[in-house]
């Protein structure tokens, strides 16, 4: 599942949240690792993707619960522009953090510089010229 929204952390608490809408205020978990779900995954989302507290992210994984609270038990996440590549990339079967570095990458290029436009020959002289152009000198 992959879900947007934006992310509310709370540092005195160590939860994080991601916010999707009225009634849609979920507690990101990360069940990898040791110690607390709910710090595993807020540590996971500031130290290893670089999100801060009112970023507008994604996040795949799983709903379900923790000591009786539903949860999304968080696999991946990042900045919600990269959303559409993730989606895709599930599609495919292709690890979804590879996209987010593949687009990441595609932003960071130099665009190509258009060729040079070829610009209208001004008319030949002594060729005849329109009634109301002559008409205006």
């Amino acid at each position: 599942m992959v879900k947007t929204g934006m992310l509310e952390i709370d540092h005195n608490s160590g939860v994080s949240r991601l916010n999707s809408g009225p009634g849609d205020r979920k507690r990101l978990a990360k069940d990898e690792g040791e110690g607390d779900p709910f710090a595993n995954a807020t540590e996971f989302l500031e130290d290893e993707r670089g999100l801060d507290d009112g970023d507008f992210i994604f996040v795949t994984g799983e709903n379900g619960t923790h000591s009786g609270v539903a949860v999304i038990f968080i696999t991946d996440a990042g900045l919600a522009e990269h959303v559409v590549d993730v989606i895709t990339a599930e599609k495919a079967g292709t690890p979804s953090s590879a996209m987010t570095d593949r687009a990441a990458a595609k932003k960071r290029r130099p665009t190509k510089k258009p060729g040079k436009k070829r610009s209208n020959k001004a008319a030949k002289k002594g060729s005849k010229k329109s009634g109301k152009k002559a008409n205006k000198k």
